[in-house]
């Protein structure tokens, strides 16, 4: 056989040979995933720079991400690298959510830190996905052994953010293993992961609402991780400081700990009174059916809610029931006004809170607000009412007892035959004479929400 006709055969055999086994590419360099993050960083800015309203749209960023990775092998990509993505938004964004989950799920086998931030990041990724497929991703990254090391570290953050986002009933089924976190956190954990629990104790609080025993352990070692981090907090860092000890008052406060609903209410520390004389304490309003409404000024959801609390007030005209409106400063005053472009008008009134006081009278006139505010030291997410949106309204009986929380002065959200039914019951209880039943209007059979509305 002539040489030449063996050597093509070689080479033929060599190329269908590569043509059946898949590239071996090399995994990806940290340098190549800092290079994909600044470019489309990069592009980012230059698109929204030549777009006129400075904006560029969810498909542009899609595309700009997938661009950035193209030649990233995600089929080798490390933890570290994918948590580097995950920081840039490029997880997110991709349109190679398929690949991202495969290769988490991979990770996520080993025992450590870097399973447990795998685990974690698998999360990113739970909306949309049957509920079999949520319980699954949630159990196995709530459970992860490597859980608190990764929390020491500062890791597995999208545990405690994907808290928010979980579906009842999914939560419902993990009652068991929520309840258990506790031992995770350590007086080693991460400050920076200790200030993310809020909304982890939160599902804690919704899934055992009259068992303060059940939910005592996490609570108590969140509060025990909370005062070791604090001091571990760098000078500079503020912020992360003021999200601790606002996150410790409310962990250690009346509500969290299930000393609030059927126990005495939590007194205010009043610093501005809207009525004269002024007050003092709500034990002044013993003897009488007590409603405090949680409101901000900035906040739409609470304007429109005032018609309601008129409407309640009317219905109780000569009865002893009270509505105690309960603010807080906020270092800048929303007029309700709005500018020449359409932007709300505020006043800038940082570090001058007598002036927050002085332009409350003529926002209540306004506004038709005739019942007395206050402003309290404790803010208006107020901790021991476990206030996290408003407006919110706690209702008190006339020994001065926490009866109701989290109701919604809105009566498409509450009616008010609902909120009149609460109060009416207390009032009987008390031997005081309540007026007839509201008739209750035809848009009232509906509520058209939740009990909260999102916060300012």
């Amino acid at each position: 056989m002539p040489r030449y006709t063996r050597t093509r055969r070689v080479v033929v055999a060599a190329l269908l040979l590569a043509a059946a086994v898949p590239s071996l590419a090399a995994p990806p360099t940290d340098e190549q995933i800092t290079i994909a993050i600044e470019q489309f960083q990069r592009a980012s800015s230059e698109l929204a720079g030549s777009s006129p309203d400075g904006q560029i749209s969810p498909k542009q960023r899609k595309e700009l991400a997938d661009k950035a990775m193209a030649q990233i092998d995600l089929a080798q990509i490390s933890t570290e690298q994918l948590e580097s993505l995950q920081a840039a938004d490029l997880m997110g964004l991709s349109s190679r959510r398929p690949e991202f989950l495969a290769r988490l799920k991979e990770l996520s086998q080993s025992p450590d830190a870097s399973g447990a931030a795998a685990a974690s990041m698998r999360l990113h990724f739970l909306r949309g996905l049957p509920r079999q497929e949520q319980l699954e991703m949630l159990r196995a990254a709530l459970t992860h052994p490597g859980l608190a090391d990764a929390y020491r570290a500062g890791r597995a953050e999208e545990t405690l953010i994907a808290m928010r986002g979980i579906p009842k009933s999914v939560l419902d089924d993990l009652r068991d293993v929520v309840l258990g976190l506790g031992p995770v956190f350590t007086g080693e954990t991460a400050p920076e992961i200790v200030a993310r629990t809020r909304a982890l104790l939160d599902a804690a609080l919704a899934l055992s609402p009259e068992d303060a025993a059940a939910r005592e352990p996490l609570r108590s070692s969140l509060s025990a991780a909370i005062a070791a981090a604090q001091p571990r907090v760098p000078a500079e860092d503020k912020s992360l400081a003021n999200s601790l000890d606002n996150l410790r008052t409310y962990v250690d406060g009346a509500y969290a700990k299930g000393e609030l609903i059927g126990h005495p209410a939590p007194d205010l520390d009043i610093t501005w009174c809207s009525s004269d004389p002024p007050i003092t304490s709500l034990s002044q309003f013993k003897g009488s059916v007590l409603v405090l409404e949680f409101w901000a000024n900035a906040d739409r959801h609470s304007i429109e809610s005032f018609a309601d609390i008129r409407s309640l007030l009317d219905h109780y005209q000569g009865s002893p029931v009270v509505v105690l409106g309960v603010t807080g400063v906020q270092g800048f005053f929303a007029t309700g006004e709005t500018d020449a472009d359409g932007k709300a008008v505020r006043i800038d009134t940082s570090g001058n809170p007598s002036r927050e006081f002085e332009l409350m009278p003529s926002f209540m006139k306004a506004r038709g607000v005739t019942w007395p505010v206050v402003a309290a030291s404790q803010g208006v997410f107020n901790s021991d009412y476990g206030v996290s949106a408003v407006p919110h309204l706690v209702i008190i009986d006339p020994k001065g007892i926490v009866r109701h929380r989290a109701v919604h002065p809105n009566s498409k959200i509450t009616p008010l035959a609902e909120k009149t039914a609460m109060i009416d019951t207390l009032l009987i209880e008390a031997g005081l004479p309540a007026p007839p039943p509201p008739a209750s209007p035809p848009s009232e059979s509906q509520p058209a929400a939740g009990p909260d509305q999102p916060s300012p």
